[in-house]
């Protein structure tokens, strides 16, 4: 029933829509004026920006109705202001974002709510990398030597859980982790980067990106034999951090056109810095070397 209820909804709005990014000049729907939203507004907004896409029976391939009420709030917000809807949603003011976000959940909207654990010791001096990248070496095999590794295939159906690492409101984790010495770096869907300790899963730092971190994390050592880490975001921008502490050093965008995006992995290699770019919904894609 409740899919025949979706479908007939569908047909109804069909006639008023002419694309996925199509936008209304409804009076009271859009601009920064907007203050708070009621439900009806909420709903009509949707109707309005969103509906064609994802209640067109997976025509578009956009996640539908039932698909987006198993997201958190959160996680909707993020991708309407710098994910994979951030075109969509470049006219939305932030309280219209939430409002779609707590109308596909049915669940209140909160921004800031992560609290970390952590250690209580800061100071790294981080200095042999293990894996890094998306196939942890040049060659791309994914392969760590067991004496790297210190654990062999025999000894993985013993293993048991020793620690936990949520994403408070994340729905899912595009990234593999870098790892140096015995510490994990990672992005996450909304834009922070962590360093953990592997033995306690306590956190030694964390960095805030501008967008969500799809790719893995690149490395390489300066001048002083100082480990350098390099990443990009969905937003276009790239960004390389001391490892030890996780202090930016510089920060660029690879941004030509307004819909580019980065989800693979930067590749470090003789001084250069491979980012993979391409136009987000369509098969065009580029690298480009800084």
């Amino acid at each position: 029933m409740k899919q025949l209820c979706i479908a007939l909804v569908c047909i109804a709005m069909l006639p008023y829509y002419s694309s996925c990014s199509n936008q209304s000049n409804v009076p009271g729907l859009h601009g920064s004026d907007v203050v708070k939203l009621s439900a009806d507004s909420a709903k009509s907004l949707f109707a309005v920006d969103c509906a064609v896409c994802h209640m067109d029976n997976g025509q578009s391939r956009a996640p539908g109705l039932i698909h987006l009420g198993g997201m958190t709030p959160k996680s909707i917000f993020a991708s309407l202001e710098s994910g994979s809807m951030q075109l969509q949603g470049e006219t939305l003011s932030k309280q219209q974002k939430v409002a779609i976000a707590e109308l596909l959940t049915m669940r209140p909207f909160v921004e800031n709510n992560q609290h970390l654990n952590y250690c209580e010791s800061r100071n790294l001096k981080l200095s042999k990398v293990k894996y890094s990248g998306w196939g942890g070496n040049p060659e791309g095999t994914g392969f760590i030597e067991p004496d790297i590794a210190q654990l062999t295939a025999d000894q993985v159906p013993n293993l048991k859980l020793k620690w936990a690492f949520g994403f408070e409101g994340g729905t899912v984790s595009r990234t593999k982790p870098t790892i140096i010495d015995n510490f994990l770096i990672f992005g996450s869907q909304f834009g922070e980067v962590y360093c953990l300790d592997m033995s306690t899963g306590c956190v030694q730092w964390m960095y805030e990106a501008d967008a969500n971190v799809r790719g893995g994390i690149a490395v390489s050592e300066d001048i002083d034999n100082q480990l350098i880490i390099y990443f990009a975001d969905f937003g276009g921008n790239v960004y390389a951090l001391k490892a030890n502490d996780g202090k930016p050093i510089w920060k660029t965008s690879v941004k030509t056109e307004p819909n580019n995006a980065v989800t693979g992995t930067v590749t470090y290699f003789d001084g250069l810095l491979y980012v993979p770019s391409d136009i987000h919904g369509s098969d065009n894609r580029r690298t480009r070397k800084l």
